[in-house]
């Protein structure tokens, strides 16, 4: 069983993180085109304890943040043990959306948001931070590169020693460390043509399947490289840079960093 907070009533639902922002968004008026929902972002998703397969789950998600027309939501999933003694918060995850208008496709603007108590503010600010990151991310990347596409330049002779390491693997084989493994080596690849049961509310493929397959193929390199079942702590961050569409043939590469 899962449950979907909204306005503080647990209720029973098949829940998606969208829910909340269609709840946000609305204007209660039947003959008002919905506006188009798109997941924007993924942040930081962290794996607090291990989850059970045979106790129920509850989720509660609340829009926390918006911009013009960005909106973030925060997603907890708690699950008690028997125990009653540990803190049941097991996962945490901030959603990013962006509304756009349904017939011309560019953002538009939503209902603005009004913290009211010290925890609303606090998330909201929390919010308001993260949303600088993510517009200044862009310019960070291009001085990233313009230094020689190093961020970390206490770790350039670190990376001089890997790197010439490397080369021997390609240039004397016979010579090489038999206890260190290429990065191109650990590459694996999937691929599959989209199908209409992986359909969101708007018609696009489900950014969470997409999501779902980016970590069976993680997983699945982790596990490669390691040769024992890997265990997962957390998702870093997920950009959807453009939409997949029904049919579309998609495909999948990993590697390990």
């Amino acid at each position: 069983m899962v449950l979907f907070q909204q306005n503080g009533i647990f209720k029973e639902t098949q829940f998606t993180a969208s829910l909340p922002v269609n709840c946000h968004c609305s204007d209660d008026d039947s003959t008002t085109r919905p506006l188009l929902l798109v997941t924007a972002s993924v942040d930081k998703m962290v794996l607090k304890r291990p989850l059970r397969v045979d106790t129920d789950l509850r989720i509660a998600g609340a829009v926390t943040w918006v911009g013009h027309s960005s909106i973030e939501v925060q997603i907890e999933v708690t699950q008690q043990d028997d125990s009653q003694s540990s803190d049941p918060l097991a996962l945490t995850v901030n959603f990013t959306f962006v509304a756009c208008d349904s017939r011309t496709g560019k953002s538009t603007s939503v209902n603005r948001l009004l913290p009211e108590t010290e925890q609303e503010k606090l998330l909201f600010e929390e919010g308001e931070e993260r949303d600088k990151v993510r517009k200044g991310k862009p310019e960070e990347q291009k001085r990233t590169f313009e230094n020689g596409g190093h961020s970390l330049h206490g770790d350039i002779k670190r990376l001089k020693m890997l790197l010439a390491e490397g080369c021997v693997f390609c240039d004397l084989p016979a010579l090489a460390d038999r206890d260190s493994i290429q990065i191109r080596d650990t590459e694996l690849e999937k691929s599959l043509i989209c199908q209409p049961q992986q359909r969101n509310f708007y018609g696009r493929i489900f950014g969470g399947f997409l999501m779902n397959l980016a970590f069976e193929l993680a997983f699945s390199t982790a596990y490669a490289f390691v040769g024992r079942t890997p265990c997962f702590l957390e998702v870093d961050h997920v950009d959807f840079l453009k939409p997949v569409d029904v049919g579309d043939f998609l495909g999948l590469k990993s590697c390990i960093l």
